[in-house]
């Protein structure tokens, strides 16, 4: 495998510390650059201060700004950023209905290592 390419940066935006972890240690694993927001606040800031972010994993429960509110304020600023609902309440795209303009897809939790992987492949296209 060539490493011409660029590192792929991916945004963790949960405020559970066991599961921002456990993400972040994962995407690591397969040399993904990570940033993490405890917050929909911290992840509005992050994706303002970080052009280079290709896509955010948003949990939809957070303090401060929801994953909704958040992805509203994103899409100001960046439209066309890839970003995935991470839910546990809906195992299907039903829970992104009315968002489509917000999410690009959505990802049950607890998020299993394989079906991550195989969503990231469909949109982090070196």
């Amino acid at each position: 495998m060539s490493n011409h390419k660029t590192t792929k940066t991916i945004l963790i935006a949960e405020d559970e510390a066991i599961s921002r972890m456990y993400l972040a240690e994962i995407l690591k694993d397969k040399k993904y650059r990570v940033l993490e927001a405890e917050d929909g606040d911290q992840a509005v800031e992050l994706c303002r201060q970080h052009p280079e972010i290709d896509l955010v994993l948003m949990d939809v429960k957070m303090p401060g700004l929801n994953g909704y509110q958040a992805a509203e304020h994103i899409r100001t600023f960046r439209p066309d950023l890839t970003i995935i609902l991470q839910t546990a309440f809906v195992a299907n795209k039903s829970e992104i209905e009315g968002f489509e303009d917000l999410f690009q897809d959505v990802i049950e939790k607890p998020i299993k290592e394989n079906c991550l992987f195989e969503k990231l492949k469909s949109y982090l296209v070196s």
